[in-house]
């Protein structure tokens, strides 16, 4: 956790350094609005809470407030020994309600990645998961100048529910 002025510090420390991701048009944060998925007795997020050497998650994300006709990815975020792989493709917001629902995809050629649709397919029949919170910020992201795959993300104004739990209504 930093304050205004340590995370204003830092970026002034590391610009020399770091390039601003294109998203941060005008050193501006963009929002990126989550919903999180689990059992309704909390299962994955209790497995995580203790810290195994295999876990995962899945949610939806989208980028601004996106309406149903736009375009959101269905991600699971796996995390084994450390080291973390996001395996996501994209579908229209409505269309990823109805897959989460309904494990039924309402046209396959919209899907870019059949491999991660599989393995969403492969989840969702292992696990009995519902929209579970809301979880949005606004963020920093900074690459290195020296080697494009060292990013620092900065995170602020973050916010939570777990009620209202539609990418559509907008992060409050």
């Amino acid at each position: 956790m930093l304050s205004a002025a340590q995370k204003d510090q830092l970026i002034e420390s590391i610009l020399p350094y770091m390039d601003c991701d294109d998203f941060n048009a005008g050193g501006k944060p963009y929002s990126i609005n989550n919903i999180y998925y689990d059992t309704y007795t909390d299962d994955l997020i209790t497995a995580s809470l203790q810290k195994p050497l295999y876990k995962e998650k899945l949610r939806v994300r989208g980028y601004g407030v996106p309406s149903l006709n736009d375009n959101v990815y269905v991600e699971i975020k796996k995390k084994y020994k450390g080291l973390v792989n996001k395996r996501r493709t994209s579908f229209e917001l409505g269309d990823a309600y109805k897959f989460l629902e309904t494990q039924q995809v309402q046209d396959e050629s919209k899907i870019k990645n059949k491999q991660v649709l599989e393995e969403l397919k492969y989840f969702l029949k292992v696990h009995p998961i519902f929209p579970r919170v809301f979880l949005g910020y606004d963020r920093f992201a900074y690459f290195s100048k020296e080697d494009k795959n060292f990013r620092l993300t900065l995170d602020t104004n973050i916010r939570s529910r777990r009620f209202d739990l539609h990418l559509e209504d907008g992060a409050f």
